[in-house]
């Protein structure tokens, strides 16, 4: 599988769009972050710390759902194209498998650029998480070497534990690594002191710090901080999701001095050991909780009922910011993630079922629409150009349940390849509304045929120039002595033992042989131009089904190979395959 069919799989194509999504989405998350900082007291830290944690929870959230809708709400883009059909054709009933409809198989997927979005998401996505793992190394590594602390240290980080109701089996070790105090680990935490705060701080300094540092074990503080790690790694492309994610460390700094405040009592005392360990703080890996983290002067200040009135006046123009980017980033989303073209649609429809018993499916495709005594599967090979094996899902009554549909167009219809487009797009449009059908397409590895010049060489001469008469669009009728292999553009079956060309390329003969054979048949022969053929075998359902007279016509296989000096080769290859995802039975109207 390239890397362009699996950038153009429905659900990457999915993930690409909700990425685009979520653009204007983590912006206006952000903002509502924005209008709780402003409005709340510089001491509502927990309040701040739970709106910020809530809104990076959000986040992924939307993203998720984001995906989940448009995957419930499948849109075929690019779903088919229909080649030139036979002129003489277009009103006579025709019964499935013998299609009048050339079908061939569709476009291959296309990235687009939702498929690119991915790609270039999931190199940011590997680059972070390799920097987030060495992080977390970095953090285990901060362990070795660490000693056990003196009984006095152990003693006041369990009175502190007491007091601060952790229960977690707490260790306390001494680090010479260090330069500031710091928790690590969840289910068995670690509290490292350096070995220089021994010696610098006095002992209610040190009982403040390392209150702190229980602070966050209390609060789980460490296991949020990876949780908040992996939703900025996955969302790292939005400058939001990075704002959000240092709110949350700013207001976890601020809970945790609160807490260590009312444990030790004293504000200024513990503002005294802050400003000493700003002296000598050092750079920590990320996933470890240090006391000096955050915005240290800031976090002074606030100890010390000093108001910011600098950082609460930014509030509005951060939200006038994040509002630009909420309309830029919609534009984009509108112009460049969304179906340019409306899908066209009958300008009425009826639907009924046949219970009639007589024969079908038949078709008529020109100048309305009506299909008598067809299956939804039926109706599926025609709209969307597949074959019976490149379909697969479904119940088992879109095989049995027979409907008759009669619908009209408006304008004034004219006989055209792309009339018979439009007529197929219409049909799609119309099973998805009245029958609820969603589909998706996937690529499989199939056995094909490959369609390749036999060892006596190729049978046919090609079509001399005015070798075939070319119709009146507007007068499908032939005129007086001929017949549709007078005209250009006629292939088919005339039977299921009988193929004509009046004018067949060989892609289009590797085409139609894709039908009695139930194989993909591509043509690798490298033969250009237009050629008459016709081609007369025995079916391979008669031929398995009882010993065909002596005077029969010879097999597909040899009937290609004697006849046409073509010849068919099995192997295995790409298949797209149309997968029903959905579908439900209509009401009757």
């Amino acid at each position: 599988m390239t890397l362009e069919i699996l950038l153009g799989h429905p659900a990457v194509q999915a993930l690409g769009r909700a990425l685009l999504h979520f653009i204007w989405q983590g912006a206006l998350l952000a903002v509502l972050l924005c209008v709780v900082k402003t409005v709340a007291p510089p001491s509502a830290a927990r309040l701040r710390y739970a709106a910020a944690s809530l809104i990076m929870l959000m986040m992924p959230i939307a993203l998720v759902v984001t995906i989940a809708q448009d995957l419930s709400h499948p849109v075929l883009h690019d779903a088919t194209k229909v080649v030139p059909v036979n002129r003489l054709a277009a009103n006579t009933p025709v019964q499935l498998p013998q299609l009048v409809l050339d079908a061939p198989t569709s476009k291959a997927l296309r990235p687009g650029i939702p498929g690119w979005v991915v790609c270039i998401w999931m190199l940011g996505v590997l680059l972070l998480s390799v920097r987030a793992a060495y992080g977390w190394v970095g953090v285990q590594k901060l362990k070795d070497g660490a000693a056990p602390p003196s009984p006095e240290l152990e003693d006041l980080v369990r009175r502190l534990k007491l007091r601060l109701r952790v229960s977690a089996p707490v260790r306390l070790c001494m680090s010479a690594v260090v330069r500031v105090p710091a928790a690590i680990g969840w289910l068995r935490p670690c509290v490292l002191l350096p070995v220089t705060a021994v010696t610098g701080l006095d002992e209610s300094q040190i009982r403040a710090l390392v209150a702190h540092e229980l602070a966050h074990i209390r609060r789980h503080d460490y296991l949020v901080n990876l949780l908040q790690t992996l939703i900025e790694t996955v969302l790292f492309y939005h400058p939001a999701v990075w704002w959000v994610g240092k709110q949350m460390r700013l207001e976890r700094e601020h809970c945790c001095d609160d807490i260590a405040v009312a444990a030790c009592g004293n504000a200024f005392q513990y503002a005294s050991a802050l400003a000493e360990m700003e002296q000598i703080r050092d750079g920590i890996p990320e996933p470890a909780l240090a006391a000096t983290g955050g915005d240290l002067l800031a976090r002074i200040r606030r100890l010390l009922g000093r108001q910011d009135d600098v950082s609460r006046s930014l509030g509005p123009i951060a939200a006038a910011a994040l509002v630009l980017i909420i309309a830029s980033a919609t534009a984009f989303v509108s112009l460049h993630a969304a179906p340019q073209d409306p899908q066209p649609a009958f300008e009425v429809a009826s639907i009924k079922p046949d219970v009639g018993g007589g024969p079908g499916p038949q078709f008529f495709m020109f100048p309305g629409f009506t299909v008598r005594r067809a299956t939804l599967k039926d109706l599926v090979l025609m709209a969307y150009g597949v074959r019976d094996f490149q379909l697969s899902g479904g119940p088992g009554w879109i095989n049995s349940d027979r409907y008759s549909i009669e619908a009209k167009v408006d304008g004034n219809p004219t006989m055209s390849p792309t009339y018979h487009t439009l007529q197929s797009r219409r049909l799609q449009t119309l099973l998805q509304d009245r029958f609820k059908l969603a589909v998706h397409r996937e690529t499989k590895e199939l056995p094909v045929y490959h369609l390749t010049v036999a060892k006596g060489g190729l049978k046919l001469q090609p079509l001399k120039e005015g070798g075939c008469i070319t119709g009146d669009p507007t007068n499908p009728a032939p005129a007086p002595g001929k017949n549709r292999m007078d005209y250009c553009g006629f292939i088919g079956f005339e039977t299921r033992g009988l193929f004509k060309a009046s004018s067949g390329s060989m892609a289009q003969v590797a085409n139609w042989l894709a039908l009695p054979l139930g194989r993909t048949v591509v043509d690798k022969t490298g033969i250009s131009g237009q050629f008459r053929i016709e081609l007369t075998f025995t079916p391979l359902a008669s031929t398995a089904d009882a010993e065909p007279p002596a005077d029969a016509p010879p097999d597909i296989f040899t009937a290609i190979q004697e006849q046409l000096g073509l010849k068919l080769e099995s192997t295995k290859g790409p298949v797209e395959v149309l997968v029903i995802d959905h579908v439900e039975k209509p009401s009757e109207n």
